[in-house]
């Protein structure tokens, strides 16, 4: 299932090494900073519709990239105990 995604992904113009999963997992919080930073960014250009549209793709793009790499790091990391 993983691999058809990822085959289907990068077709799509998404790059996304699996191996970064690891340094990805761990730099969840940075990105979540971005994330706050692109959301002001966006209230300021609210009358730019064409840059919002751009930035509205980027966000998508950078939100799948983080599921798979979320998703990939739980499985490649040992489960959390009850």
């Amino acid at each position: 299932m993983h691999g058809a995604l990822h085959v289907y992904l990068v077709r799509a113009g998404f790059n996304f090494d699996c191996s970064t999963a690891i340094q990805c997992y761990s730099a969840t919080p940075i990105l979540k900073q971005q994330q706050q930073q692109q959301q002001q960014q966006q209230q300021q250009q609210q009358q730019q519709q064409q840059q919002q549209r751009t930035t509205t793709y980027n966000n998508v793009q950078q939100l799948i990239s983080m599921l798979i790499c979320l998703n990939l790091a739980q499985q490649l990391s040992p489960p959390m105990p009850a």
